[in-house]
């Protein structure tokens, strides 16, 4: 079945962190929930704890939620197929906003940074407005500075690179990455179309001819999964659609999911519809709103367009990826 013929995802929230085995014949633990698939629904299906943890199941079908002490599941092999699991290897967390903190001693505050832990790789993308809070955020989070492969920062706009000279400080050795035009507070590599770092990740510059609040130029990061292309924006100064139609582009699939800002709290309703109807042309299947796009009317208007395809954006939350190859 062609991807641009599926469904919105199905998002199924479950009360405790918990785990999907390639062998549902498993005994589980109290408390854990057990998925069990039949009956067709051709869909990407997200299976998210409160725990945290995101599982991506991908092409499935209807399911259910069984709890108990001790399942033995037998003869369901060939509903079960298609089953996969996400790597806890491999997930994106956000360590730097505004939302509300899934982990309570990390600070909320007016910024943005992600921590992506994939391919053997520890990426810091941008590092918030305040280094005290930067720093604080990753200790709790249990990010090492001096474990970190490289940063990305994606402009130069205070409430993305505050935190960097501090990052330099802490790991004077750790590879910086820039977008071409900006100054900055430390020196770097300037990325000046894309950069490949490993098969499933892709730092990439955007560029358009009509800045805003002075930034033509900025940098994503690009994952690829095997659902499709992760795309990690921050504020999308370059343009919504043109980040997501060169991750298309770069990646050769179709972009999967979509997480960051488009600079739209403060903007006419007009402006969040056009974005919404953006991602909806490129058939994202997975929204999550972020930093200078995190409102309750920016919610409503992305939900009234995108439907279940959007979903929340937490400080601290952990997005598993199951990664392409």
């Amino acid at each position: 079945m062609p991807r641009n013929s599926l469904k919105t995802p199905f998002i199924v929230d479950l009360p405790k962190t918990g785990f999907v085995p390639w062998n549902l014949a498993e005994t589980w633990e109290p408390e854990q929930w057990l998925t069990k698939l039949f009956g067709l629904y051709k869909a990407p299906v997200i299976i998210q704890s409160r725990g945290n943890q995101v599982y991506s199941i991908g092409m499935l079908w209807a399911i259910i939620q069984i709890r108990s002490r001790a399942i033995l599941l037998t003869g369901v092999g060939i509903f079960c197929s298609g089953l996969v699991h996400a790597d806890p290897q491999n997930y994106i967390q956000i360590l730097y906003d505004t939302s509300a903190p899934t982990i309570t001693e990390l600070k909320s505050d007016f910024g943005y940074a992600v921590y992506i832990h994939a391919d053997g790789k520890r990426i810091l993308l941008d590092t918030g407005t305040d280094p005290d809070v930067m720093e604080h955020n990753l200790t709790t989070a249990g990010v090492d500075v001096n474990e970190l492969d490289m940063v990305v920062v994606s402009h130069n706009h205070y409430d993305h690179a505050g935190g960097l000279k501090r990052i330099r400080t802490l790991n004077p050795d750790v590879p910086v990455y820039l977008p071409p035009n900006q100054a900055f507070a430390v020196d770097g590599e300037i990325i000046e179309d894309h950069l490949q770092v490993t098969p499933n990740i892709l730092i990439v510059r955007g560029r358009t001819d009509a800045p805003t609040a002075g930034i033509s130029d900025d940098l994503s990061v690009v994952l690829r999964s095997r659902s499709g292309p992760y795309v990690l924006s921050t504020c999308s100064h370059s343009g919504v659609e043109q980040i997501v139609a060169r991750a298309a582009k770069l990646t050769g699939e179709q972009v999967y999911y979509f997480s960051g800002g488009a600079r739209l709290v403060n903007r006419p309703a007009g402006d969040t519809r056009l974005v919404a109807e953006a991602l909806q042309k490129h058939q994202v299947q997975v929204v999550s709103p972020s930093h200078c796009s995190l409102s309750h009317r920016v919610d409503r208007k992305f939900r009234e367009i995108l439907g279940e395809a959007v979903v929340s954006s937490q400080l601290g939350k952990k997005i598993e990826i199951l990664l392409a190859q």
